[in-house]
């Protein structure tokens, strides 16, 4: 027995892509916008306090 081809149909499919092109456009400005941010401060090898005059003392 042979195999049926089935035959898929498109529907509104240039309504389809330009909703697909707007949610590429409103990623590609949101990624923008974050690429814009300055890099955020993890703390590392830096003071986030001033001791007090006595651990400085001991350490």
């Amino acid at each position: 027995m042979k195999h049926a081809t089935r035959i898929y149909r498109l529907d509104h499919s240039k309504r389809g892509d330009a909703e697909q092109l707007a949610r590429m456009h409103e990623m590609a400005r949101e990624a923008a916008e974050v690429l814009r941010r300055p890099i955020p401060d993890t703390f590392l090898g830096r003071r986030t306090f001033e001791p007090f005059p006595n651990e400085e003392k001991r350490a």
